[in-house]
């Protein structure tokens, strides 16, 4: 993630990591308790997987946010910056978000008017195999 942040930070592109619940309770780490608790455990979070870049924000206690966006673990989303949900995604693929980020630049760069006229949202769903391993 880091990696795309470093290509589209100088595109007008904003990057965040949200830490919102343990995707596992109990299979590592316990359900959180306390903000102090969630706190430490996103801190944890970003050393391990070498967030270094990203700002990382930690939800409240209750989990607002995250149940706002559906309450799935390990999502992706890309908001416009008309604040619409332009993507979203049950795991990180870098080629479809970068393909994805590339649209919406291409989106919101200066076009001549009959461009701007022509260009259309479309929504479109795929369902992505992926191989795992389980150590993952």
């Amino acid at each position: 993630m880091e990696q795309l942040y470093q290509e589209y930070k100088d595109k007008d592109c904003e990057f965040l990591v949200l830490y919102t619940r343990e995707a596992h309770p109990n299979e590592t780490y316990p359900r959180h308790v306390s903000h102090e608790q969630k706190l430490s455990y996103a801190r944890t979070c970003q050393e391990r997987y070498g967030i270094t870049l990203l700002p990382v924000l930690v939800e409240d206690i209750d989990g607002e946010i995250h149940q706002a966006y559906g309450s799935m673990p390990n999502m992706v989303y890309v908001v416009d910056k008309s604040g619409l949900i332009a993507y979203k995604a049950a795991w990180l693929e870098m080629d479809e978000l970068r393909c994805v980020l590339e649209n919406l630049v291409w989106a919101e760069a200066p076009r001549r008017a009959e461009e701007r006229s022509s260009y259309k949202a479309k929504y479109s769903e795929m369902l992505v195999r992926r191989r795992i391993s389980l150590e993952e």
